[in-house]
């Protein structure tokens, strides 16, 4: 059986590294993607005081989905 062990010395720097690495991505994404974005949509979509309609499709309000009574 082959055994291919990172040594602790090795490995914990390296998961380290990863875990930083993924929280600056996070980071990141969240300043200059998803703030960005949820600005955007609540000066579009909450405009004039028309928060329960969304406008789509040329500028009709989407209908709720019905749910068939069964």
């Amino acid at each position: 059986m082959i055994d291919h062990k990172v040594p602790a010395r090795t490995g914990a720097p390296v998961g380290v590294a990863l875990v930083v690495t993924a929280v600056a991505v996070a980071y990141a994404s969240l300043k200059l993607y998803d703030e960005p974005v949820r600005r955007w949509l609540g000066r579009r979509l909450l405009r004039r005081g028309q928060a329960s309609t969304i406008r789509i499709f040329g500028g009709r309000a989407a209908a709720k989905p019905r749910v068939p009574l069964t």
